[in-house]
């Protein structure tokens, strides 16, 4: 049995160019959004997502957190009530994100490089443009969402989530 990924299935993912880490954040934000709406690797990894948390959810309770571009996908595979869009305004967005643990290593590489500051307000205008997509696509589709604050905790978020879910 050959790789899982193989240029039948999954052409963008094998047809891609591999860059280094300098020339990946050294695009502009014009050049980050073309490749995200040329969205057909994002897609290809989605249906990885897709098939695992399928097999996941044959015996057991499944909430994933993912990022998904094809939301026109997602409202066929899914339902409003199934659904929850976490927001927060790129103000707090951008506050937090660097400060997360769990994204020391970005944070880490991009300090890392030549002229990381313009390289983190590049990745700061794309968090203001995909936190406003965000909560734009979460109105358009009417689904369940709760908007992060400063005064957000997670014991509230989780029990709006749990009320949501039906998983009081």
């Amino acid at each position: 049995m050959g790789s899982i990924i193989t240029e039948k299935y999954q052409p963008s993912s094998t047809k891609r160019r591999q860059i280094d880490w300098e020339e990946y954040f050294s695009r502009s934000v014009e050049e980050f959004l073309a490749d995200k709406n040329d969205n057909h690797g994002t897609n290809e990894q989605l249906e990885f997502s897709i098939i695992e948390l399928a097999k996941l959810s044959q015996n057991n309770k499944v909430i994933a957190d993912i990022w998904i571009e094809d939301w026109d996908l997602l409202m066929e595979i899914s339902c409003n009530s199934r659904i929850a869009c976490l927001l927060a305004p790129a103000e707090i967005i951008i506050r937090d994100y660097y400060q997360r643990e769990d994204h020391k290593d970005f944070t880490d590489c991009i300090q890392s490089l030549k002229d990381p500051e313009k390289k983190f307000e590049t990745q700061n205008e794309l968090f203001s443009i995909g936190a406003k997509e965000m909560a734009e696509r979460a109105k358009k589709y009417d689904l369940f969402s709760i908007m992060r604050n400063d005064e957000s905790t997670v014991e509230d978020t989780l029990m709006m989530l749990e009320k949501h879910f039906c998983l009081e």
